[in-house]
């Protein structure tokens, strides 16, 4: 069962890799599935929390996670730009602690991967699972949201899996 429970959610992160890459081919599709398969894999002990009737909804919910983040690099990426473009910076940089508010380390992992992609902030350490050390280019701003953004990120990876 749990076999075909990865085959079927390689399949929405197969499309997803086709649209990502911009190579819509087989070779494209059939990558994104090997990717898929492998993602998924790593993940069958959450396979337990996939029921056939709510994967639409998770995939929806993965979707809307992936378009969020998208948006999150998108804007990031510019105000990174604009402060590297301008004379002065603006820069405060500083490391914020920020608790990972689940005891669950994929998750946690899934978190620090959003929080790193996203231009202007790295997640340079953990603490026993429990907190994540983020570096940031402006502590104002990333200390205003970083708390909000891990617990809305925390409760859309419990939807997406399920919880």
């Amino acid at each position: 069962m749990i076999v075909v429970q990865v085959l079927v959610m390689a399949l929405p992160i197969a499309l997803v890799w086709t649209l990502i890459s911009d190579q819509f081919t087989l070779s494209s599709l059939a990558l994104g599935y090997l990717i898929g398969v492998a993602f998924a894999w790593g993940l069958r002990e959450q396979a337990r929390y996939i029921k056939p009737a709510r994967l639409p909804l998770q995939i929806v919910e993965a979707t809307i996670y992936l378009l969020l983040l998208m948006f999150d690099i998108l804007r990031s990426g510019i105000d990174v730009a604009r402060r590297v473009l301008s004379r002065d910076m603006r820069l405060n940089p500083a490391i914020i602690a920020v608790p990972v508010q689940r005891d669950h380390q994929v998750m946690a992992a899934f978190s620090a991967l959003a929080i790193t992609i996203t231009p202007g902030q790295l997640v340079v350490d953990f603490d026993d699972n429990q907190t994540m050390y983020v570096h940031c280019l402006d502590v104002e701003m990333s200390a205003a949201s970083l708390d909000s953004d891990q617990t809305d990120r925390i409760q859309r990876f419990e939807r997406i899996g399920g919880q």
